[in-house]
C-alpha cells in the first residue's frame, strides 16, 4: 500500500491556522492533534457562504471576528471541526488570517449531537 500523496483535511487545517492567532486557534489545533474529525469543508463566495453555511446565532464565541466578514467580498472556506467537547467553525477567506470561532452544539430530537460518529439508531 502507498502513502497518501496529499494531506488529509485535518493536516491542511492545522497548517492554514500556522498563519492565524488566538486562544481558539491554539485550541483547535490542539483538539485537531488529539483527532478531533473535520466532517464539512465548502469553499466559494464569501456572500453565499455566510449566507448559507453559518448561523450567527450559534456562534458562543469569536462572534466578533465572523461579522467583520460581512462585508468581504472575497473568496472563503467554511470549515466545521467536530470534538467531543467543542464544535469549531473555521472561516479561512482569500488572502488573509483564518476565523475561528465556537459554535453551541446541535440539538437533534432533543439530545446533544457534538459527536463524530452517528447515533446510535433503533
Amino acid at each position: 500500500m502507498k502513502a497518501p500523496t496529499q494531506p488529509c483535511v485535518q493536516e491542511k487545517l492545522y497548517r492554514i491556522l500556522d498563519r492565524s492567532e488566538g486562544p481558539l486557534r491554539d485550541e483547535l489545533r490542539e483538539a485537531l492533534r488529539a483527532g478531533t474529525k473535520v466532517p464539512f469543508w465548502a469553499n466559494g463566495p464569501a456572500g453565499a457562504m455566510l449566507k448559507h453555511y453559518i448561523k450567527f446565532d450559534r456562534i458562543v464565541q469569536g462572534s466578533e471576528d465572523v461579522i467583520d466578514l460581512e462585508g468581504f467580498d472575497g473568496l472563503l472556506g467554511v470549515a466545521r471541526a467536530v470534538g467531543r467537547k467543542r464544535r469549531f467553525l473555521v472561516l479561512i477567506p482569500a488572502e488573509r488570517e483564518a476565523i475561528v470561532a465556537v459554535e453551541e452544539p446541535e440539538r437533534r430530537f432533543g439530545r446533544l449531537r457534538c459527536l463524530t460518529r452517528p447515533l446510535a439508531q433503533k
